[in-house]
């Protein structure tokens, strides 16, 4: 419980889940990139169906040697909704285990993951999809800029 940004240091949390209609949003006002540094295993977002998840100019740094299977940082289930804007980082998502989809982000097919053009992706592994893992039948758009490494697939 509590705000996003003291689930994601608490080194005891879970993973944050999205319901409803409820719309997170993580931002810097003063325009200065905040880093919010991820210490559990699993997804530190979890976006369920009606949920969004709205990130601008914040660094969101992934746990080494995570044991997700699917989207390190974020996992945007079906009938979700994930927008990443400004000078935003995922970064250092490391998922461990042999068969691993989605460093940083995983989209279900039925989601929608919308990317700025300023936003990076920095040295995120999974087995497949480095960055990105997108189902068949999710809706992933970029607005230009570098694209990160995504696998396309099956869930």
């Amino acid at each position: 419980s509590g705000t996003p940004n003291e689930a994601l240091t608490n080194e005891n949390s879970s993973s944050i889940n999205k319901h409803g209609t409820d719309t997170w949003i993580i931002r810097d006002e003063n325009a200065t990139a905040k880093t919010v540094t991820q210490k559990f295993d699993g997804s530190a977002f979890i976006v369920e169906k009606g949920g969004v998840l709205n990130i601008n100019n914040v660094n969101l740094f992934g746990k080494a040697d995570n044991t997700a299977e699917a989207g390190g940082i974020v996992y945007v289930k079906k009938g979700g909704e994930m927008n990443a804007f400004g000078a935003t980082t995922f970064k250092g998502s490391t998922l461990a285990g042999e068969s691993t989809k989605g460093g940083a982000i995983y989209i279900e097919g039925g989601a929608n993951v919308f990317i700025n053009s300023d936003v990076q992706f920095e040295g995120n592994t999974a087995t497949e999809g480095k960055d990105i893992y997108a189902v068949e039948e999710s809706n992933l758009s970029f607005s230009g800029g570098t694209y990160p490494d995504i696998a396309y697939g099956e869930g």
